[in-house]
Order: structure tokens, then sequence, then C-alpha cells
């Protein structure tokens, strides 16, 4: 899965569905390198405005902090 942030930015990651209902898919991510977590973090930081919330969000989903 990609998603392009701007021309020179994406985020990258390998995912495989885990489940699918109401139209809706979840997805797994197995992988996903240095530079596109970087990138997830960064964007996830600003949407929340509280980098606090960012910590704890990431150590709910695993060990990324």
């Amino acid at each position: 899965m990609s998603f392009e942030l701007s021309d020179d930015a994406a985020i990258k990651m390998a995912v495989s569905a885990t489940h699918a209902e109401d139209g809706q898919v979840g997805f797994k991510c197995e992988h996903i390198d240095i530079e596109s977590i970087s990138y997830l973090r960064r964007l996830v930081e600003l949407n929340l405005g509280d980098s606090e919330l960012l910590e704890r969000d990431l150590a709910a989903l695993g060990d990324f902090s």
C-alpha cells in the first residue's frame, strides 16, 4: 500500500487484509521502512496536535516509540 504525500514523499508498507465487513476492509501492516514510519509519525503528530497523545497512540499500536 502506498500513500503519496507529495512528489518526493510517500508512506509505503506491505499489508495483508485481515477482515471485510459492511463494505470496509481492515488491513494489518506487515512491514514498513524507517522513512515511511517517520512520515507516518509526523502526519499523525500534526493531526493530533499533541506529541504526548502521539506517544500514547504509538505505544498502543506496538513498539514504535
